[in-house]
């Protein structure tokens, strides 16, 4: 008789979101989105003015964006749920008389 002893290990992680660096989901991509818009409008800017400015302007941009996706990530969540407020009464659809 043949044994297969051989053992398999199981990534548990499997059902959890993804995260990078404290951004779950979909604020990865705000993130990507964040830091590309921010370096078109430095560049803008930097055209238009000068490269102190534009770099002002990025790290403005930057700064302000990062803690804006972190105060909305920590209000909402990973997903928005909504929240009812108010008295709710279930009636029972089964009669315990």
């Amino acid at each position: 008789m043949i044994t297969d002893d051989r053992k398999f290990s199981v990534y548990k992680g499997l059902q959890r979101p993804i995260m990078f660096k404290g951004l779950k989901g979909s604020y990865i991509y705000y993130a990507f989105a964040l830091a590309l818009s921010s370096m078109v409008i430095a560049f803008l800017v930097t055209v238009i003015s000068s490269i102190l400015t534009g770099t002002f302007v990025m790290a403005v941009v930057v700064f302000g964006g990062i803690i804006g996706m972190a105060l909305y990530q920590r209000k909402f969540g990973l997903y928005r749920k909504r929240v009812s407020r108010g008295v709710f009464v279930i009636h029972s659809i089964f009669n315990t008389n």
